[in-house]
């Protein structure tokens, strides 16, 4: 018979990662990881005291070996007394020694997650209500459904919102995670239909994450100046006829692509790229860097917490030729996506407004 090692014995492999921001969540902790080079898996547990924030304040992170997690403290913790700051962040890494038995620190009290999809959710919808109506079913039934008792799924843990990242409003779906696996699967068959607020709720199981095709197998309606996809023009022998008709120039100055963002634009005082797709790693200085060989900047923007930032340039022949050469362009390990930002006309006077 082999004698366990005790606990105490066994070097530790995991970091206590604290004071992280409310909108930090689980990609943005595995998303430092592969920044720092750390071979590590990140558990980032959910805020039982405020559904808005993404995290309860602290991260785990648990390492292959001892000697692993050492080098990562190291890293963060300069003996020069130095601290390095986050990325996209003013705070600085807060590192310790994940004490024995921490969520996620490997001691098996980390429970495994089961999640399901629920869609058709009403926009103000929130976290809060959507765990609510899990943990007490009977908020769920209307008169239009036949009464029955349900019971409470109890390892219901939490609920995730998939909010817009440029607008922050409802995308109409989001995640319910259990520690149960068969409250899971009685979830899948008991909820569907019932009522979350106003909305009954369209309930199955949550698949993988969609990976888009490589840019060469992507379906192209047809091909617009400049190679926009999805963007229906004339085909026949005659098309270039109808670009030279004053709806023919309107309609090629406001190219609209799949996602609804403005591919082209006739304002000759728009001069503001939108960029999206943008990594929560990515900042405001790294983001200039890419775009400044393309002339000179008058200001970049990126909102905290958001998947996007602003580049406005002084003239827009250059915010044209960025968006010409740097469209997919492989930004903090995510391709962005650009299009063109708000015109500078919408902020002039009534007055004058029609002058743009």
């Amino acid at each position: 018979m082999i004698t366990p090692i005790p606990s105490s014995l066994i070097p530790p492999t995991s970091l206590l990662w604290t004071d992280l921001e409310p909108w930090m969540d689980a990609e943005y902790a595995r998303q430092v990881c592969a920044l720092m080079r750390w071979d590590a898996v990140a558990a980032v547990p959910p805020s039982l005291a405020n559904s808005s924030n993404n995290n309860a304040g602290y991260c785990v992170l648990t390492f292959g070996d001892s000697a692993s997690a050492a080098v990562a403290l190291t890293h963060v913790n300069s003996p020069m007394g130095a601290q390095m700051t986050m990325p996209n962040s003013a705070r600085p890494f807060v590192f310790n020694w994940a004490p024995p038995g921490s969520v996620g620190s490997g001691g098996g009290e980390y429970p495994k997650e089961y999640s399901i999809f629920v869609g058709d959710l009403a926009p103000e919808t929130s976290n809060s209500d959507l765990v609510a109506v899990f943990r007490n079913p009977v908020l769920g039934l209307r008169n239009d459904r036949a009464p029955k008792f349900i019971r409470p799924f109890a390892s219901c843990k939490s609920a995730k919102i998939m909010l817009d990242p440029v607008t922050g409003v409802s995308r109409g779906y989001g995640f319910v995670r259990f520690t149960d696996e068969a409250d899971q699967q009685r979830a899948l068959i008991e909820m569907h239909g019932l009522y979350c607020l106003s909305r009954p709720m369209r309930v199955s199981l949550a698949t993988a994450k969609f990976k888009p095709q490589p840019p060469s197998e992507l379906p192209v309606s047809v091909s617009a100046p400049g190679g926009y996809p999805g963007v229906w023009l004339p085909t026949s022998p005659q098309a270039d006829e109808w670009r030279h008709t004053a709806q023919g120039r309107a309609i090629l100055g406001n190219l609209i692509g799949l996602n609804g963002e403005q591919l082209t634009s006739t304002d000759p005082y728009n001069t503001t790229v939108f960029v999206g797709g943008l990594s929560l790693l990515v900042g405001e200085d790294t983001l200039r860097t890419f775009f400044a060989p393309f002339g000179e900047i008058h200001y970049v923007k990126v909102p905290v917490g958001k998947h996007c930032g602003f580049v406005q340039f002084v003239r827009k022949a250059d915010a044209e030729r960025a968006i010409g050469k740097m469209q997919g362009f492989p930004v903090g390990g995510s391709r962005i996506r650009l299009s063109w930002g708000r015109s500078q006309c919408e902020f002039l006077p009534f007055s004058i407004r029609g002058k743009c």
